[in-house]
């Protein structure tokens, strides 16, 4: 896979106590735990973000598909991408990315499938408004990074000058 974007970090490992609430979270409708996690994700940012994070433009949180979206009721990454965006007064784009294919959760494929599974899945809406930016992708797990890769690729397409990933949490073989 060619990496699109420059560099991914996550704040956390995805094990435990942090595994069994993202479950909950996610798939069985505790959104309560949005404010959690993100505050997690803004604690590790505030305390140790890399120094390219000074350099961001603006926010945008890794898109869900429509459908996905009505079956869940919310997005994660955009509970955890606005909130990350409010606490540094930074611009939030919730819907420049879309993802315009369904495709199957990323969760129940194998490490190699995950990128044909994802290929050419999103677009920007309006380019506009990522045009020379340095922009910030926002997701909640990472495993492969073939989603926010594809984010990156959409957002470099339409005129991102670079793009930088920050997760929730990365599966502790994450390559």
């Amino acid at each position: 896979m060619s990496l699109k974007f420059k560099q991914a970090v996550s704040c956390l490992r995805y094990a435990g106590p942090l595994a069994r609430a993202v479950v909950l979270w996610k798939y069985e409708n505790h959104r309560y735990l949005s404010d959690v996690l993100a505050l997690l994700m803004v604690d590790w940012a505030a305390d140790s973000a890399p120094k390219w994070f000074d350099s961001i433009q603006a926010v945008v949180p890794a898109p869900q598909h429509p459908k996905t979206l009505d079956r869940r009721g919310f997005s994660p990454p955009e509970e955890l991408a606005s909130r990350l965006a409010c606490a540094f007064s930074l611009p939030y784009l919730p819907r420049v990315l879309y993802k315009i294919r369904e495709t199957e959760p990323q969760a129940r494929l194998s490490r190699d499938a995950r990128t044909s599974n994802i290929k050419d899945s999103m677009m920007v809406f309006d380019s506009s408004l990522v045009d020379g930016k340095t922009i910030l992708v926002v997701d909640d797990v990472m495993t492969t990074g073939a989603t926010v890769n594809e984010c990156a690729r959409a957002l470099r397409i339409s005129g991102a000058a670079s793009v930088y990933c920050l997760t929730l949490a990365r599966q502790a073989d994450c390559a």
